[in-house]
């Protein structure tokens, strides 16, 4: 969603690398995005969407962006047997298509993953790329729709296909893992955490943690510590996370929280610095006014509240997955339903696929 200044960059020369590979399509899926991408895609790829190497599709429906849904959605209304998520910020490499083609022709009972390779090549932003049988998708029911935070959903429609006994393979050659840096709060800017977030206050911490206050529009918080003062983070949570309700008031910020005791904190500067009444020392809370940083604390905070589910016999998606409405290559005369109903949880009997001599994605 609204990641058009990337997709610029990475599409038409994605599809120029791989040229070379015949039985090849492109999805791209417009997830209601704001920026722009239905006129560049009809002023610049026309071309592609008439020769058939690229499909778009575009939904009206979502507010905000969901990672897990809008793959699910782009991997349904694909046609091609053999999958692979590539995120709008990454660069395929030349000769990828034919890469992934030719590994699943060697295993057909593989997946193809990017993280936890020896050699650790892989940058965070290509952790997305998964290549995956279309048949081994559907089993899993795709990815987990109830993973609605920032990363995650990977690792575990990942892990659920390996409990169909496939084997990981891990894509390690630097030239198929090139992507475009960017901040963290254009990671999450669609995402409804960040755009829930009313302020943001953080308090450093001489033990080397910091404790961080999130407030949201819904007149919650939740306070949680991190690792490090804040430009020097370590990625990692304590376990104590606090939540509750707050009330402004005059000059003063009252915390309530669902234990039954409450702070009250004190306005300064506006509402840029909040400090405890009467402690000595006084502690002072500074609101998060760069909105990268505030970017890499949610990010963090999402994280830190990713569980790590039993993958065996889970049954995920449980009424469906990828519901939506889409128009198809700039026809808005006509709306194509897209959904795709739960199958039971895979048995412990693992069905293995011969190799092909051919095989498409």
């Amino acid at each position: 969603m609204n990641r058009l200044h990337h997709l610029r960059q990475t599409l038409p020369r994605n599809i120029a690398d791989n040229a070379d590979c015949e039985a090849l399509e492109f999805v791209v899926l417009d997830y209601n995005s704001t920026d722009g991408l239905r006129e560049w895609i009809t002023d610049h790829m026309r071309a592609y969407i008439d020769n058939g190497r690229l499909r778009y599709y575009h939904t009206l429906e979502p507010d905000c962006y969901h990672p897990a849904h809008s793959r699910n959605m782009a991997f349904l209304l694909s046609k091609g047997q053999l999958l692979c998520n590539v995120d709008a910020d990454n660069f395929t490499g030349r000769g990828f298509a034919s890469y992934v083609n030719n590994r699943f022709c060697e295993n057909p009972n593989s997946i193809l993953i990017t993280f936890g390779g020896r050699q650790q090549l892989a940058p965070q932003d290509a952790y997305g790329r998964i290549g995956v049988h279309r048949r081994d998708f559907m089993a899993v029911n795709g990815y987990d729709e109830a993973i609605d935070h920032y990363c995650g959903e990977d690792i575990d429609l990942a892990k659920r296909v390996m409990q169909l006994n496939r084997q990981p393979v891990v894509i390690e050659e630097a030239a198929f893992l090139q992507t475009i840096a960017h901040a963290d709060s254009e990671r999450i800017g669609q995402m409804p955490l960040l755009r829930n977030i009313t302020a943001c206050y953080l308090m450093p911490e001489a033990n080397g943690f910091s404790r961080v206050l999130f407030l949201f529009h819904n007149h919650r918080f939740v306070l949680a510590t991190l690792r490090g003062d804040g430009r020097q983070m370590t990625p990692g949570w304590q376990h104590s996370v606090d939540e509750g309700a707050y009330e402004w008031k005059v000059k003063q910020l009252q915390l309530c929280f669902d234990e039954g005791f409450s702070w009250q904190l004190q306005q300064h500067a506006g509402d840029q610095t909040l400090s405890f009444f009467s402690s000595k020392p006084p502690f002072f809370l500074y609101r998060v006014t760069c909105k990268n940083s505030l970017g890499s604390l949610a990010i963090q905070y999402m994280l830190r509240h990713i569980r790590a589910p039993k993958f065996e016999n889970r049954l995920v998606n449980a009424n469906g997955f990828g519901k939506g409405t889409v128009f198809h290559n700039l026809d808005y005369t006509s709306m194509i339903k897209v959904c795709k109903e739960a199958v039971a949880p895979p048995s412990n009997q693992t069905i293995f696929y011969e190799r092909e001599s051919t095989s498409s994605k």
